[in-house]
């Protein structure tokens, strides 16, 4: 059976691998002249968490709100989603753009307009991969997630026709844009963009080329599927370490390449993500709480990870890659856990208090109401 809501403490402390995933995707990424050539699975290490974290956005969401049937249920959901994700991107943002300004004698390295785009999460709306990839690179993938927030609002709407919409419309755009492109055209042909920074925008980054992980993840919740975890493991594994032997008759065809790993991207995440929302041997060991800590500040992790690792890499120089990495992941969880505890946590715990205030004195007044009204039909 599909464990109490509030009780999956497997999928929070599976946010931690990958967020750890992100870091170490990231740090081999800056050191990979000193790490010489490394396994293929590392640096895909970093955009598969990010494509994992997504699905299981999509099934988490679902979960925690299975229905918003009234304008007020909509509006608290966004409230309360905006309250998770702006506290901690406000306060890393402006680390990041103060990290610029002092580095670079009072002048930032990128331009000032980019900053409401930033400030409002909205970065990766502009289709602009600068905008896009500016101050705090990692954030471009919670600009996406409000905007599969707001989708999600549209995905339980009264009408069939606009539910469909929401879903429908955004993933052919999605995947339209780069083909018309020529995102997925051989690099040698006549107008191919394959591998320019718009075309990592369109395929990577825009947020309806992502929106398909996503609505993959509130589909997986939805279906009720009975995964045994060993299973789960198993396909996450094999999708992990690229172990999945190439499809017969797709050779080189980049289109048919990047199809085919969405689907294993959405079909390995989701079958662990699925297995671990029940109870079984790998939920129980992953209940450790330390997991579940690593878990709840993994956002915080995911954040601030890359503003330490630019922000210490000068004054590192020399130093073993061992006990560098060692360094930055400290500070990076010491400053996470600070995050989340004293930005995170109590913004969002305020913002439910709030709203529960207001929502106690609304059915106050509507229950003296509802007295008033019997009072004088007795008249």
């Amino acid at each position: 059976m599909i464990l109490a809501r509030g009780k999956l403490d497997a999928l929070t402390s599976v946010r931690f691998f990958f967020a750890m995933m992100v870091v170490v995707g990231h740090f081999t990424g800056q050191f990979a002249a000193e790490f010489g050539t490394l396994p293929g699975f590392v640096y895909n290490m970093a955009p598969l968490a990010v494509s994992w974290f997504f699905v299981l956005s999509g099934f988490i969401i679902a979960y925690n709100y299975p229905e918003l049937s009234t304008n007020k249920q909509r509006r608290d959901f966004l409230i309360l989603r905006v309250a998770r994700l702006w506290p901690v991107h406000v306060v890393v943002l402006t680390a990041a753009i103060s990290f610029l300004y002092v580095t670079n004698n009072g002048y930032l390295l990128r331009h000032e307009d980019w900053l409401f785009f930033h400030y409002t999460l909205t970065q990766t709306w502009t289709m602009n991969a600068d905008i896009a990839n500016g101050y705090n690179g990692p954030s471009w993938s919670v600009s996406n997630e409000l905007f599969f927030y707001i989708a999600y609002i549209g995905m339980l709407a009264p009408r069939r026709w606009l539910r469909i919409f929401v879903v429908v419309v955004p993933i052919v755009v999605g995947a339209a844009l780069p083909i018309a492109h020529g995102c997925f055209l051989p690099a040698d042909s006549a107008g191919s963009t394959a591998g320019s920074p718009h075309c990592n925008l369109l395929v990577f980054q825009f947020p309806p080329a992502r929106l398909i992980e996503f609505v993959s993840g509130v589909v997986i919740y939805r279906m009720k599927l009975r995964i045994p975890q060993s299973i789960g493991l198993a396909a996450a594994t094999a999708v992990f370490g690229c172990f999945i032997p190439p499809i017969p008759g797709i050779g080189n065809d980049p289109l048919a390449l990047t199809a085919v790993r969405e689907i294993l991207l959405i079909v390995g995440g989701g079958a662990l993500i699925a297995s671990l929302a029940r109870d079984g041997w790998l939920s129980r060991l992953l209940s450790f709480r330390p997991f579940v800590i690593g878990g709840e500040i993994s956002y915080s992790i995911y954040m601030t990870h890359q503003v330490v690792i630019l922000g210490i890499l000068s004054h590192v120089h020399g130093l073993d890659l061992s006990l560098t990495f060692l360094f930055i992941l400290t500070i990076t969880i010491t400053s996470s856990a600070f995050l989340f505890y004293f930005v995170e946590a109590p913004v969002r715990d305020a913002v439910k208090l709030r709203l529960k205030t207001r929502a106690s004195a609304t059915q106050g007044r509507t229950q003296r109401a509802a007295e008033t009204d019997h009072v004088l039909e007795a008249y």
